[in-house]
């Protein structure tokens, strides 16, 4: 759920619509993905788009490995507070991932983790140190509004039933409907720039079908959700794609097919995540 300002916005627009979803649920979800994918990409990737000669793999920066090794040695062995924020943040970590099992809200892990690290007893952080995210903390707050304002409303209910007439969503089987709004929301990310934007758009739309349907809206929206980081086709799709692109190292060509050849790898991995073990953790109803 952490991993990305958009991923707490879904969490946010869901808890609008009344929906809970354990860290647990998401992490056991999105891991098989993450670490599939990771060797994916790097094969396909290293192997066949972006093929890295013999040469181009050795640094070519003059001193710039005994630069690095400078700098390691200068941090020197591990301090003592080092490991203390080591061990809080492990613990955060592992209380997070288990929710499912003793039912502690995330937040409430968060901010005693932040207490801890911020109390006069432990001495690891300084308050003029922290740099909250106030924007992000404001922006999570509107979320929460726009879930309930829709919902309150019924605003999306309109909205969905027209989507719903126009494309005969009603007719369709949860495969079909599983397919289809994930390879839109896979798709968007050609269109859109923001994840935030392609979320705010999409996931009260997802929400309102599966209600609409009577439908349960987790065995759709954590699917649809977990494809909010798929934006790696184009330099405008998220920050470290810019950033990398400013390497001029490959061309704009080669970062869409690398994208487009990810996002359709990805699509099937869902559709085959979402018939085998989504069900298995009680997310999906299976496909069959």
């Amino acid at each position: 759920m952490t991993g990305s300002g958009a991923n707490l916005l879904a969490i946010a627009l869901l808890a609008g619509a009344g929906c809970t979803i354990y860290y647990f649920d998401w992490l056991m979800a999105g891991l098989p993905l993450v670490i599939g994918f990771g060797i994916i990409g790097y094969a396909l990737g290293v192997r066949f788009i972006f093929p890295v000669s013999k040469e181009d793999s050795q640094p070519k920066l003059q001193g710039g490995m005994e630069s690095l090794q400078k700098a390691y040695d200068e941090l020197g062995p591990f301090k003592v507070n080092e490991l203390k924020a080591i061990a809080i943040f492990g613990l955060v970590l592992l209380v997070w991932a288990t929710d499912k099992i003793h039912g502690i809200n995330a937040t409430v892990v968060a901010m005693t983790g932040a207490v801890i690290m911020l109390a006069p007893q432990f001495k690891l952080l300084n308050w003029n140190d922290v740099d909250i995210p106030w924007h992000l903390m404001i922006f999570s707050a509107g979320a929460y509004a726009l879930g309930a304002g829709l919902t309150a409303t019924k605003l999306m209910d309109t909205l969905t039933k027209a989507m719903m007439d126009g494309l005969g969503l009603a007719s369709m089987s949860y495969f079909s409907l599983y397919a289809l709004l994930t390879g839109i929301f896979i798709t968007s990310h050609f269109i859109f720039q923001s994840k935030n934007m392609r979320t705010i758009i999409f996931m009260p739309i997802v929400i309102g079908i599966a209600q609409e349907l009577k439908i349960d809206i987790l065995s759709l929206a954590i699917p649809v959700a977990l494809c909010i980081n798929v934006c790696w086709s184009l330099p405008f799709n998220a920050k470290p794609n810019a950033m990398l692109y400013g390497t001029n190292k490959y061309t704009m060509g080669e970062s869409f097919y690398y994208g487009f050849v990810m996002s359709i790898l990805y699509w099937l991995g869902l559709l085959l995540a979402g018939a085998t073990y989504f069900k298995w953790l009680g997310i999906t109803p299976g496909f069959f």
